[in-house]
């Protein structure tokens, strides 16, 4: 099962929980994706499990969880360069044009990524880096 909530994500545990409780699922089952300002535009890292590094939304889904005992995998997009920008004002805000051939392909490599943990079970740490060079990426 695939789902995306429709709720902003520091209320994702609001629609996880139930839904979790609901379908039975269990925690080994959960694989939760999710936007990170402290890694670069291009990062990718998933853990099997994990605490929530001051996410607000991991934060929510902890706490109607009950627990950590969930994958994730976290996707950089980086800090405003702007200092005076509101962090829910960058995380909202489109990416730049020339962000966006990294952008797809961090959403490729997730995908496969997604794919690979849920079909074969992958369990150890990754961290892809994703960057554009002269010749694309």
């Amino acid at each position: 099962m695939l789902a995306k909530p429709l709720a902003y994500m520091n209320r994702s545990g609001e629609v996880i929980a139930p839904l979790v409780e609901r379908e039975k699922v269990e925690a080994s089952r959960i694989l939760i994706i999710l936007d990170d300002l402290d890694l670069p535009l291009g990062t990718v890292r998933f853990r099997p499990r994990g605490g929530t590094a001051g996410h607000r939304g991991m934060e929510s889904i902890v706490e109607h969880l009950g627990h950590e005992d969930f994958a994730r995998v976290r996707l950089g997009i980086g800090r405003p360069e702007e200092k005076n920008m509101a962090e829910s004002d960058y995380v909202l805000k489109p990416f730049e044009e020339d962000e966006l051939p990294v952008v797809k392909k961090v959403i490729d490599e997730t995908a496969r990524l997604a794919e690979r943990v849920v079909f074969e079970g992958v369990t150890d740490p990754v961290t892809l880096v994703i960057k554009e060079n002269k010749e694309g990426i």
